[in-house]
């Protein structure tokens, strides 16, 4: 489906969109998770993280490049041959609504279990779901447009964690490196996993008005993912100490200890308007990446015809197989792991590969197609 010039991203709106997809939902959990691999040093794993993140970003890049009007699922066909090309779309396809509905879950877990305790989770996923929809049926200028205003609102409460700064103990850092390299590592394997999504850029590169500037931008995103990720856990273990990994949402705990003059004071509300801002975004650009990836697959003209039935079964992916919190929390750890590399990172690699070793590349240079 052809572009309209309205429809057109600019770069820094690329970035927007990138920052929570990658943020939203892995800034509760991560302290907790990292810490139970490396007590002292886990805020360190937002430095480690930044090599996968380079891959992600060159390989996205790199494709589009090669391929300029085209998706992953696209140039897939044009490598390999429509067949296999086939094959390998619909596994984005099948992976990306998988995804989609674990996301909808996690932000539905949260906001179910900590603030809306009596309203049913499927309620809970489905509203969100349907917000989304309409986002995603609007293109990626409407996609743009509201990452922008909720990107910005994700950011925000962040600034209160500095009402900390007096109760910071920063002794908690020592003993610093007490075990070695290999603990950090560790600690990093999920995270790596969440960083690896930046290759989502893949999608949103064929709009963006200036491709090179919009790689740029790319990289911006993932700098600040990094500075995040080393400052929520650094903070947070400053505040916990060793008792991080027994919390659930250690930054949730974090947000309760501010309390300035008795005024500025049970300031998690602000956390919930992190989640439902972040995860907004994310789950945006995971149903748009996925009802792409079916619509190039299956050659739907318009992909707004599909958007709701996507979604729908989205909602059930969310639901089905996973019984509680604790087997979501397993299947992210143990599966998504390598789940999730294997698309944003090894597959993307395997396709430039092929296409240097054959010569193959985009038929022509114009236009901007969807």
């Amino acid at each position: 489906m052809m572009m309209k010039k309205n429809e057109m991203i600019t770069p820094m709106q690329l970035a927007f969109i990138l920052y929570p997809t990658v943020m939203a939902t892995g800034f509760l959990a991560l302290p907790s998770l990292a810490a139970s691999y490396a007590p002292y040093d886990f805020w360190m794993i937002g430095l480690v993280v930044l090599g996968t993140g380079i891959l992600s970003v060159a390989a996205a890049t790199s494709l589009h490049a090669r391929f300029p009007r085209m998706t992953v699922v696209e140039c897939s066909e044009r490598i390999l041959g429509k067949a296999l090309g086939k094959i390998i779309g619909m596994l984005y396809f099948l992976n990306l609504v998988h995804v989609t509905g674990v996301v909808s879950r996690e932000y539905a877990e949260f906001v179910k279990n900590n603030f809306l305790i009596k309203t049913p989770m499927m309620l809970v996923i489905v509203l969100m779901l349907l917000l989304v929809s309409n986002a995603v049926r609007g293109g990626v200028s409407v996609i743009a447009k509201s990452a922008l205003i909720f990107t910005t609102c994700f950011v925000f409460p962040l600034i209160f964690l500095l009402l900390l700064l007096p109760d910071l103990e920063w002794g908690n850092v020592l003993p610093f490196m007490s075990h070695g390299i290999v603990p950090v590592l560790k600690a990093s394997a999920v995270p790596q996993s969440w960083v690896s999504e930046l290759f989502l850029i893949n999608f949103f590169l064929p709009y963006v008005s200036d491709s090179k500037a919009g790689m740029k931008w790319g990289y911006i995103a993932l700098s600040a993912v990094s500075v995040s990720m080393v400052l929520i856990n650094l903070i947070v273990l400053l505040v916990l100490g060793l008792d991080t990994s027994n919390k659930a949402y250690p930054i949730l705990v974090a947000f309760r200890y501010i309390s300035i003059g008795g005024f500025f004071e049970n300031l998690e509300a602000l956390l919930l308007v992190m989640w439902v801002a972040g995860n907004f975004v994310k789950l945006t650009v995971f149903l748009y990446a996925t009802v792409t990836a079916f619509s190039q697959c299956f050659g739907v003209t318009d992909f707004r015809t599909v958007v709701l039935p996507i979604a729908v079964l989205a909602s059930v992916f969310s639901i089905w197989d996973l019984p509680n919190f604790s087997v979501m929390q397993q299947l992210l750890v143990k599966v998504g792991t390598f789940e999730t590399p294997l698309f944003m990172n090894v597959i993307p690699l395997l396709l430039l590969l092929v296409a240097w070793l054959t010569g193959r590349k985009s038929a022509d240079d114009g236009g901007v197609g969807g």
